[in-house]
């Protein structure tokens, strides 16, 4: 709270040289995201009591949830600040993970997905739905089709309709996007350069923890088992901002290896249209795609281990 009244005194030192709108978004952003501090401690709460199977705590958390909760007071903030600011977001987003654990015991998957949709508030829905699928739709699985084609059919916002829809890209069995892209040498490589085989193909950055321990936890094990397999090639492909950097990256073999073959999205990091296509806004992303050309696996949990990589890629060489 003390945080929030310094910042809020600074913003009126401002004031004058600001637009009221301005202004107000500022002090949204600041009061919700003291707000949100709140709920991820809830979460949590609730993800150490799941994980501990503590009975008692979990009905004394939805007991205290019930006798606390209140309805949050936004009558003095306009609706177009609320619309933009971020931290309001994401408080209502951590907000119907909380009340479907309240409700349904689950703060994921269909129930999180019914809580979103209760929002009577379309603008809000519409960007909830895009929140959730960045969120949950590596986890899933055979709900994905369902609650995609659900939130497309609820959503009016144009903006959010578009981000929805690139996530039809990702299903199994969708014809893979034929990307073109240079190698460290300039030369142009695309997917259809490796038809009738099937391909791995990792998304990474520089800097990416988890991308670096990906590699060298998972991927550089895997890798070297199939390297003399004909069926099957390795791609990596780095979203870095500068090409040096990612040259650098390539000599010292943290995210990759030199039997990979190693491709770079031209700086444009988000903005490529390959990136675009299938929405990739976490990293590492892997993608696994059959000898017909259709993705087999998308970012799937599973491929993150080395047992479950290993599966996957055995599983995908049986496919003719």
């Amino acid at each position: 709270m003390q945080q929030q009244q310094n910042g809020i005194n600074i913003l009126n030192e401002y004031k004058p040289v600001m637009s009221n709108y301005i202004y107000q978004l500022y002090r949204a952003d600041m009061t919700f995201r003291l707000l949100n501090f709140k709920k991820a401690k809830d979460l949590r709460q609730i993800r150490y009591y799941v994980e501990n199977n503590d009975t008692a705590r979990i009905a004394q958390f939805k007991r205290d949830y019930q006798s606390n909760t209140r309805v949050l007071d936004t009558a003095s903030i306009p609706n177009e600040v609320l619309y933009h600011s971020a931290a309001y977001l994401h408080y209502r987003y951590s907000d119907c993970k909380v009340r479907s654990f309240n409700s349904a015991g689950s703060y994921a998957g269909k129930v999180l997905f019914n809580e979103v949709k209760r929002i009577n508030d379309w603008g809000l829905r519409d960007r909830l739905f895009v929140i959730y699928f960045i969120h949950s739709w590596i986890n899933l699985r055979e709900n994905f089709d369902n609650f995609l084609k659900e939130a497309i059919l609820n959503t009016t916002d144009g903006v959010c309709l578009n981000k929805l829809k690139a996530y039809l890209h990702n299903r199994n069995g969708q014809v893979a996007y034929n990307f073109a892209l240079q190698d460290k040498d300039g030369k142009v490589v695309k997917l259809s350069d490796f038809k009738g085989k099937a391909v791995f193909i990792d998304f990474y950055f520089t800097g990416c923890v988890f991308c670096k321990l990906f590699y060298k936890y998972v991927l550089s094990e895997i890798e070297p088992k199939y390297v003399a397999n004909p069926n099957i090639v390795f791609i990596s492909v780095s979203t870095d901002r500068y090409k040096a950097e990612w040259l650098k990256t390539l000599q010292q073999g943290e995210y990759t290896s030199k039997n990979s073959i190693n491709l770079y999205t031209n700086g444009e990091k988000l903005n490529h249209p390959l990136i675009k296509y299938y929405n990739i806004l976490s990293y590492p992303a892997s993608m696994l795609i059959d000898r017909r050309g259709r993705i087999f696996k998308f970012a799937s949990n599973e491929m993150r281990s080395k047992r479950g990589l290993e599966e996957a890629l055995n599983a995908v060489l049986e496919i003719k």
